[in-house]
């Protein structure tokens, strides 16, 4: 398997360290059988490609070596850090706790989850650092053709410490949007 790979931009650590990350898409991984790695597992590893360049491997031990699951990563870094990120951007990380809140909610089954977190986004304001679907649910208790959607909404700011009292209307006006975009309902 050969995997296509890009570095993202350098940034800084808090510690004030350089670093950077490798974002690697797996749906667009491609079966090649042109190389070889004696300590890997055939058939279980895979070449990490950035920009047409192999700077890495990843995968399983070959059972021959450790009788256990053992799985190896080993990165060129001499030609990972060569590689061009274009400009940096940084983005402070802050000091003050995040703010994690569930919501549930029924729509049809033809709406996507990607629709649905738009409409998130666009309700959410500034506070609203992100939203991830983390349950899907269709059956028996729900009406025909519809199924529950289960969101965590997380709500942060970089100058202080939030409230409920900030978040809540923030979580009103989401769902007060899921209503009228979907008609979605509150799954109680």
């Amino acid at each position: 398997i050969s995997i296509n790979c890009r570095l993202l931009p350098w940034t800084w650590s808090p510690r004030g360290d350089k670093k950077t990350s490798l974002h690697c898409d797996l749906r667009q991984a491609k079966q090649i059988s042109s190389f070889s790695y004696p300590e890997f597992h055939p058939g279980q590893v895979a070449e990490i490609n950035v920009n047409g360049e192999i700077v890495g491997v990843i995968g399983k031990i070959h059972p021959e070596i450790s009788k256990e699951p053992v799985y190896a990563l080993e990165i060129n870094l001499e030609k990972l850090l060569a590689k061009k990120t274009g400009k940096m951007k940084f983005k402070e990380i802050s000091i003050y706790p995040e703010i994690k809140k569930d919501i549930a909610i029924v729509v049809e089954k033809n709406i996507t989850s990607d629709e649905i977190a738009k409409t998130i986004k666009s309700n959410g304001g500034k506070l609203l650092i992100k939203s991830e679907v983390f349950d899907v649910y269709e059956g028996n208790n729900l009406p025909q053709g519809k199924r529950s959607i289960a969101y965590s909404l997380t709500f942060g700011a970089n100058d202080r410490t939030l409230t409920d009292e900030e978040i809540n209307p923030i979580i009103e006006k989401i769902i007060v949007g899921l209503e009228k975009t979907f008609s979605a309902e509150l799954r109680k």
